[in-house]
């Protein structure tokens, strides 16, 4: 809702992909900090040819790992 309806991204069509990227503290609980826009694709189209891309996160893609363990 809070992406879709109150934000500032865009129309609220569907459907839609929003991706945030969101810092949290650390300890026995986590608590968001900050969160920034990264992207947004609107209708199947769009979403469908960024998936045929591989879905690129171009803010991400140098910071991006993979864990196995997650």
């Amino acid at each position: 809702m809070k992406y879709v309806w109150k934000g500032s991204y865009g129309a609220p069509d569907t459907p839609q992909v929003i991706i945030m990227d969101r810092f949290l503290s650390e300890g026995s609980y986590f608590k968001m900090l900050s969160e920034e826009f990264i992207v947004r694709k609107v209708g199947p189209e769009a979403i469908q040819a960024w998936l045929d891309l591989s879905a690129p996160l171009l803010k991400l893609n140098n910071e991006l790992t993979f864990s196995p363990d997650l």
